[in-house]
């Protein structure tokens, strides 16, 4: 009997859990199902307010677009824009008048000559009929280089002078395109000598400036872009005795323009490529 009474209490507890667990499942689901029910609705009242505050913004920006537009009428009806049109109707015709302007000799003479005032050769040179050859040599860049230098960097050592290959580097750098290379060249009969090991140039000799009788005429200029082409008639003029610079004869001069001896003198043409020297022939 007893045994009877334990079997009826131990299903009686099952049924009561079971009970629990199907209770316990049924609120959880009530539960989730109210909260996403509560979710959702908040998402569609979120989604409404941002479509309204949209809404009411392009009405706006529609509004304000509208009267811009509007007032822009206005204006344009009363010519306000009439001045502005007028000032760029002005500077039009100025701008096509200098466009069609016709650029002289002189005009290219004076925009460009500047560029041959750094080339210079005595006409005693070592080099003189390589240089009126055509030929550019790096012993003829470094001497046209170096006829530009500040001789004042030149150093006195009792028994020679020296000065920093940097200094005539800065020179040629000035004058021409391509890459400095150092080289020993002559200036006039002083001979001056690159000693790599100091990256220097040293001479027996002073080195003194000498300037050039050689006087020069542009004939002729062509400028193309960034490329300048000048044509130069060239003479050894002393004391009003005019001479041709390589074979040395002297011309009957009249002191007046070189290029009336054009067919005597010498003739260059010294071709620059961004203001500086590329060839001469």
């Amino acid at each position: 009997m007893a045994k009877a009474n334990k079997n009826i209490e131990e299903d009686n507890k099952m049924d009561i859990n079971g009970v629990k667990e199907e209770l316990k499942d049924y609120i959880d689901i009530k539960v989730r199902k109210s909260i996403n029910e509560e979710l959702e609705r908040t998402n569609r009242r979120i989604i409404r307010e941002k479509s309204r505050k949209l809404l009411f913004k392009d009405i706006i920006i529609l509004l304000l677009l509208v009267v811009i537009g509007f007032l822009l009428f206005l204006m344009y009806k009363k010519n306000y824009f009439a001045k502005y049109t007028q000032n760029d109707n002005k500077n039009n015709s100025v701008i096509n008048s200098d466009d069609i302007k016709e650029v002289t000799y002189e005009d290219l003479l004076n925009e460009y000559s500047y560029l041959l005032d750094s080339i210079h050769i005595n006409e005693k040179s070592t080099y003189i009929n390589d240089y009126y050859s055509g030929k550019l040599t790096n012993e003829i860049k470094n001497y046209l280089a170096f006829s530009n230098m500040d001789f004042s960097n030149i150093e006195n050592e009792s028994d020679y002078y020296m000065f920093d290959s940097l200094y005539l580097k800065n020179e040629y750098n000035k004058l021409f395109n391509d890459e400095y290379v150092p080289h020993s060249f002559y200036y006039l009969d002083n001979s001056i000598k690159y000693i790599n090991k100091l990256d220097s140039y040293i001479s027996d000799k002073e080195i003194q400036k000498n300037s050039s009788n050689i006087r020069r005429e542009i004939s002729d200029i062509m400028v193309d872009g960034d490329k300048v082409v000048f044509t130069c008639v060239e003479g050894v003029l002393i004391n009003g005795h005019l001479f041709n610079i390589v074979s040395n004869n002297e011309i009957k001069y009249n002191n007046d323009s070189l290029i009336n001896y054009s067919k005597s003198l010498n003739t260059l043409v010294y071709t620059f490529i961004n203001g500086k020297l590329d060839s001469i022939k």
